[in-house]
């Protein structure tokens, strides 16, 4: 994000963070945008494709640069659609922002 612009938000649904050692990085335009970003991040316990741990380092990294981070361990959901469980996390932390 370049200075000045700011997201509602972002949400990663049994995803990770691309590079995460990388960051903050000197390449970015506004490494101070983090901490004007609210961040959910939704993973599951039993996911085999991106194991649970890639979904902690992602909220531990994006809080240490300053989001304000959620983080939602679902028991025993794997990497999959979501079911009502994420979907009602989703949907509550969506309203929280509008």
């Amino acid at each position: 994000l370049g200075p000045g612009i700011n997201l509602g938000g972002v949400f990663a649904l049994s995803s990770y963070l691309p590079m995460r050692d990388m960051y903050p990085s000197p390449m970015m335009p506004d490494p101070s945008a983090a901490t004007r970003t609210n961040a959910l991040v939704v993973h599951g316990d039993t996911d085999d494709i991106l194991p649970l741990e890639f979904g902690q380092v992602t909220a531990q990294k994006l809080g240490a640069m300053g989001a304000n981070v959620e983080f939602h361990r679902v028991y025993g959901m794997g990497h999959e659609r979501l079911g009502d469980e994420e979907t009602a996390i989703l949907r509550r932390w969506l309203a929280q922002l509008v």
